[in-house]
């Protein structure tokens, strides 16, 4: 063997060494980065347990739910309350979701009936908010019970209940 010989083999070494140590870096940057990325969503899917888990949201969904009156004009001011704090909660919620990388399923399963029923008992006042106010009045609510809903009758069909009720 020559001393050219010699050169191109210990140069091709270090090169393909190199390629190596290129590989296993980017391999553990890349999972550094998956990493924050779970943090991130981690961070963010806390803010909305800690909005939706407030004492005063619960109750006001509590409320709403069980507010069996479906005329609005006949509602008490407190029944509005509670029905605008529900709404208006999962309206936020809703926009985070669609806002960030956080897919509404980490919601959506954890309070489908909960989104669902609020939604529906809801429905006089939010009808004649739209009809003050524009069809967007509480629109990324809607959004998001109506990906519920889809989500819910998926689940429905595989495991063949109407409703998840968690």
């Amino acid at each position: 063997m020559n001393l050219d010989q010699s050169i191109a083999i210990i140069s091709t070494s270090i090169l393909l060494a190199t390629a190596i140590i290129y590989l296993f870096q980017w391999r553990e940057m890349k999972k550094s980065a998956s990493l924050q990325e779970k943090t991130a969503i981690l961070q963010v899917f806390n803010s909305i347990l800690q909005i939706l888990q407030q004492e005063n949201v619960r109750s006001a969904r509590r409320n709403l739910i069980q507010n069996s009156n479906p005329t609005f004009e006949q509602w008490t001011p407190e029944q509005i309350h509670d029905a605008e704090i529900a709404c208006g909660t999962f309206d936020a919620v809703a926009i985070i979701l669609r806002k960030t990388n956080i897919d509404y399923k980490m919601v959506a399963s954890e309070w489908t009936d909960t989104i669902i029923r609020c939604w529906e008992h809801a429905k006089p006042m939010i009808n004649a908010y739209r009809k003050r106010s524009g069809s967007n009045y509480w629109d990324d609510y809607e959004w998001l019970y109506n990906n519920t809903v889809k989500l819910s009758d998926s689940v429905t069909q595989s495991v063949g209940k109407h409703r998840l009720s968690w």
